[in-house]
């Protein structure tokens, strides 16, 4: 690792030097020191190689490439509706080239069409944007958003390996209306949830919705506030 005031440049084994801006250092520990969405699926579910991952909160793109790290042959579809995030994920499609990105400047909800997205700054980094919960957020823009269903018939994918979800609160919105037929294509997942307002709005209740749609699944709160479910299926 070599550093300076702004950043901070890690050369990692099998993939290369990528250069991290200490205001990143967060996410970047996350998935490639702690990998946090990963940790607790099976093995077994990723020996294939042409993977195909849908990366719902994609942020800058620290997910999808860790992914990439592991299954260099993986096809990722990354979502980011935030538009300086959305920027530095098309800038890092260049210099990562030899990878299959397919990355998508929206949204994901109940619904298509666009809605109002809550964060505390535009035009540099955020790792936090949402809904409801983030008014009090000093800035706003509107974002184009899919179902995920919707996507999925579009892009013609016929099934998902691994699903990764953060996306501030969103999740609810996503997985509860979706089309119940979906999730006999989607494998594995994990979610990052966030405690909202509706009475179905928090970790226990997902996690019984999503065991109810046939999987298997690890649950860990942090706090009252926040938490993963890490989910799997045969």
């Amino acid at each position: 690792m070599t550093g300076f005031s702004e950043s901070f440049t890690f050369d990692l084994v099998d993939f290369g030097p990528i250069e991290v801006p200490k205001e990143e250092i967060g996410p970047f520990r996350e998935n490639f020191l702690d990998d946090i969405y990963l940790r607790h699926i099976p093995d077994h579910f990723f020996k294939d190689e042409d993977l195909h991952i849908i990366d719902i909160g994609a942020n800058v793109g620290y997910f999808s490439l860790a992914a990439f790290a592991k299954f260099p042959k993986a096809t990722i579809y990354a979502f980011e509706p935030h538009p300086y995030c959305y920027q530095v994920l098309e800038k890092r499609t260049g210099q990562y080239s030899g990878f299959n990105w397919k990355i998508q400047n929206l949204g994901v909800g109940k619904s298509d069409g666009a809605i109002e997205i809550f964060t505390n700054t535009l035009d540099s980094f955020s790792s936090t944007s949402g809904l409801e919960e983030y008014r009090g957020g000093k800035h706003s823009f509107t974002a184009q958003i899919t179902r995920l269903d919707t996507f999925l018939k579009k892009a013609d994918l016929p099934s998902i390996d691994f699903l990764k979800v953060d996306c501030e609160g969103a999740e609810y919105d996503i997985l509860y209306p979706m089309n119940k037929e979906v999730f006999k294509h989607i494998r594995t997942m994990c979610i990052e949830t966030h405690k909202g307002k509706a009475p179905s709005h928090n970790i226990q209740d997902l996690n019984v919705y999503i065991q109810s749609q046939g999987y298997q699944t690890y649950i860990s709160e942090d706090d009252h506030l926040y938490g993963y479910i890490w989910a799997w299926r045969d």
